[in-house]
This record gives C-alpha cells, sequence and structure tokens, in this order.
C-alpha cells in the first residue's frame, strides 16, 4: 500500500509541473519607449516621460557631450549645456516629447 501511495503521488506531482509548465504565462516583453530631449541656448530642459522602469542614454545626437549633462527624475529626463539625445524608458507608457 505504501508503495502505491509513492507511485500515485509522484505520479501525480509530475502532471501537476507538466500541467504548470504547458501552462505557465510568461511576462511580454515591454516596449521601449524612446524620446528626445534637447537643451536650446544651454538652459536645462525636462522632456516628460515614465522613468519607474530606469532611462538610459541611447543616442547622441549633440556634437556637445551629454556626460553630466543629463538625467532623470520620477516626471522626466533632463539635459542641459547643449545636450541633444534620445533616451529609452523601458516601461514603454507615458512617453511625450517636450
Amino acid at each position: 500500500m505504501v508503495n502505491r501511495f509513492q507511485v500515485v503521488t509522484t505520479a501525480f506531482a509530475v502532471a501537476t509541473l507538466a500541467v504548470g509548465t504547458v501552462f505557465s504565462v510568461s511576462k511580454p516583453a515591454t516596449a521601449q519607449r524612446v524620446v528626445t530631449c534637447e537643451s536650446q541656448n544651454n538652459q536645462r530642459k525636462i522632456c516628460r516621460m515614465d522613468t519607474q522602469g530606469g532611462v538610459r542614454l541611447v543616442k547622441q545626437l549633440s556634437r556637445t557631450s551629454c556626460s553630466g549633462n543629463w538625467g532623470s527624475t520620477r516626471n522626466g529626463v533632463w539635459v542641459r549645456n547643449g545636450c541633444r539625445a534620445e533616451f529609452a524608458s523601458s516601461r514603454g507608457r507615458g512617453g511625450y516629447n517636450r
């Protein structure tokens, strides 16, 4: 009787694992939202976008270096001193340009 119980328990565990694998749902890939932000006349500019998933500089568009001349807040990304660049947010929603 103990052997049957172990066999049934093992079979149930394997079946549960197989069903769980077949019906498992993975998180969808999040789209990246790209926003262009530029400092005009070397002034600080804030460009609204969702930054909760993090922000990264994708491509610098200005001749002026953006190193140390950009950052993010919870409402957007900011640039200064002539920095012009494309920034990506991995949240994929709420991106605004200017």
